[in-house]
């Protein structure tokens, strides 16, 4: 994610009262809509993510005029204002990761002035650098590995608020996202069988996806959910009352108020969806995933794959090299044995003469 919100309070001061009314404008006039790689909006994006790239934006600004760049205009940012921001955070020390986030948010504003193409590729700005991000985990920020039980937290937080339990244990069992568990109507989201919920409300990009009720504990947390939401008459578990915004932030005080933040007990809710895409890839290849140790010399390279392609589309995402976020990767390490490689040689001149 691109640098958070309280960012405002330390740059907007060094712009000119012009620049910035201007700035604010062009924000509030482009900053809901989410683009693709053509520019084009196509949804609307999270709270969280307006927060961030209006603070990215301002905090570029602020950093050209520190420069000495005095910009009177947005419209008039240019290559070389690009490259000083890029020569400047690289100075800085500022990891890939974060010149990433910064210069997509640099991307999609060059298309709100009218300048798309403005922003190119990383590696024209930082030679000889690199600026590949690494987006595989190399420590594991499930619950149960850094000692944290799940069950006990929900018990916990049932006796501060029904519904912020109700929720976690619904990112336990299921891998919901917050805003997925926060949205979820379990009334209407179960399929005619019984066998699986299917998510729609509150999910990344818009995406449905059906994830398995397959066991006592995932059936009894549906129980639970449907009991919940039929005391409402939305049928919503979301607090009654609130918007989206409003039961967002109660639901991050709430964690607060349980320990859950990297700060006291060293997790985020979301580390939930890492044990739930942990449990998911053991159960499909029998083995640990790479971020609990992994198992080189038992497992080939197409059995981990067709895991991932299966545990992504369980955490609804539409690529499947994002698993490596939740559960680690191989890398290079892991190849297909000398005995898959004859016997692919010997069918190629087949699928060529067919």
């Amino acid at each position: 994610m691109p640098d958070g919100g309280t960012m405002k309070t330390t740059t907007t001061g060094r712009l000119a009262p012009q620049l910035r009314d201007e700035l604010e404008r062009l924000i509030e006039r482009h900053n809901k809509r989410a683009y693709n790689r053509c520019g084009k909006a196509v949804r609307n994006c999270s709270y969280r993510s307006e927060v961030a790239r209006r603070a990215t934006i301002l905090l570029a600004f602020g950093e050209l005029a520190q420069l000495g760049y005095r910009l009177r205009d947005p419209r008039n940012l240019a290559d070389k204002h690009v490259r000083a921001l890029a020569r400047h955070w690289n100075e800085k020390g500022l990891s890939s990761q974060t010149i990433h986030g910064r210069f997509s948010v640099l991307r999609v504003f060059s298309g709100w002035i009218g300048k798309r193409g403005l922003v190119g590729d990383l590696p024209g700005y930082f030679p000889g650098k690199d600026m590949r991000r690494q987006i595989a985990a190399t420590r594991n920020h499930g619950w149960e590995a850094n000692g944290v039980s799940p069950e006990e937290l929900v018990r916990r937080a049932r006796g501060i608020d029904e519904r912020l339990a109700l929720y976690l244990n619904l990112q336990h069992v299921f891998g919901l996202r917050a805003k997925e568990a926060i949205m979820l109507r379990p009334l209407r989201a179960i399929t005619p069988d019984g066998g699986h919920l299917e998510v729609s409300d509150g999910t990344k990009g818009g995406r449905p996806r059906l994830v398995p009720i397959d066991s006592d504990e995932r059936r009894a947390a549906i129980a639970w959910a449907r009991e919940v939401a039929s005391r409402t008459r939305s049928h919503c578990l979301r607090w009654p009352g609130l918007t989206w915004e409003q039961a967002q932030a109660r639901f991050y005080r709430g964690l607060a108020k349980l320990g859950v933040t990297r700060r006291q007990l060293g997790v985020t809710s979301h580390g939930l969806r890492h044990g739930y895409a942990q449990q998911a890839y053991r159960v499909l290849t029998g083995q640990p995933s790479p971020v609990e140790g992994g198992a080189l010399g038992r497992i080939d390279r197409e059995r981990h794959r067709l895991a991932g392609m299966k545990v992504s589309a369980l955490l609804g995402h539409g690529r499947v090299d994002v698993t490596g976020y939740y559960y680690g990767s191989y890398g290079h390490a892991l190849r297909l044995s000398p005995e898959i490689h004859l016997a692919r040689q010997k069918e190629a001149p087949l699928r060529e003469s067919g």
